[in-house]
């Protein structure tokens, strides 16, 4: 009898488990990281306009998802590295390109070589003299890429940092000498807007001037590209 109880019991886990486990799997994963005004979080609430934008996309087309919030670094290496997953404010690069399909944009970003504006000193004619001061940039953002290609050195004029709200946290304490921003909207430290008389835009950075989208991993399955851009699936037929 406690034979035939202890099946019943193992059988009825099992049954629990592959249910748990099939509606875990038809809901998508959509990450993101932490970068007011764009994508922000209050009270384990992912909001921010640019997340407004991609619920509204996905409510439209029927998609089951969960928006989950982490450091760049690891939110590129999810979204690149596994099946059915999406990713937002994120830019095209040649390398991307190859590992991710576009879905809408969501933000223009035109970014500056941003300081605190009582430095004097930091008025600089182009990149090569701001060789001579550090920048924090997020981990395996795309400007971090560029600053690498044109010769920056990392723990020597690269700070790296998990995410916008940090480097803005260290220019702002004076840790750093710039950070790379659009400051067309006004951003937040916890809680607080930052007080943008305080800084100044000392350079523009052309080349990294680009559109955020909403993208998903290249090897999504074909049902749920077909769901959300039918192009695609036509394009490879």
């Amino acid at each position: 009898m406690k034979k035939i109880k202890i099946i019943i019991l193992i059988l009825i886990g099992l049954s629990f488990s592959i249910s748990f486990n099939g509606n875990a799997s038809d809901k998508i994963i959509v990450v993101t990281e932490l970068s007011p005004p764009y994508q922000t979080i209050n009270d384990n609430h992912i909001g921010g306009f640019a997340t407004e934008k991609v619920k509204q996309y996905l409510d439209s087309k029927n998609i089951n998802y969960d928006i989950q919030m982490y450091p760049w670094a690891r939110a590129y290496k999810l979204a690149s590295s596994k099946t059915d997953m999406m990713i937002y404010g994120i830019a095209k690069t040649p390398k991307r390109e190859k590992i991710f399909d576009w879905l809408i944009p969501v933000y223009e970003f035109k970014p500056y070589l941003v300081g605190l504006g009582h430095r004097a000193d930091l008025n600089i004619r182009n990149l090569e003299q701001a060789k001579s001061f550090t920048i924090a940039v997020q981990r395996n953002d795309f400007s971090h890429d560029y600053l690498l290609e044109k010769g920056f050195i990392e723990n020597k004029n690269i700070i790296l940092t998990n995410s916008i709200v940090d480097s803005w946290r260290l220019v702002k304490n004076g840790k750093v000498d710039f950070i790379v921003e659009d400051i067309t909207y006004v951003p937040t430290i916890n809680g607080e807007k930052i007080e943008l008389n305080l800084f100044a835009k000392y350079f523009p950075l052309d080349d990294l001037e680009s559109v955020a989208y909403l993208a998903v991993n290249k090897s999504m399955s074909k049902e749920l590209k077909s769901k959300l851009f039918p192009a695609v699936i036509d394009k490879s037929k």
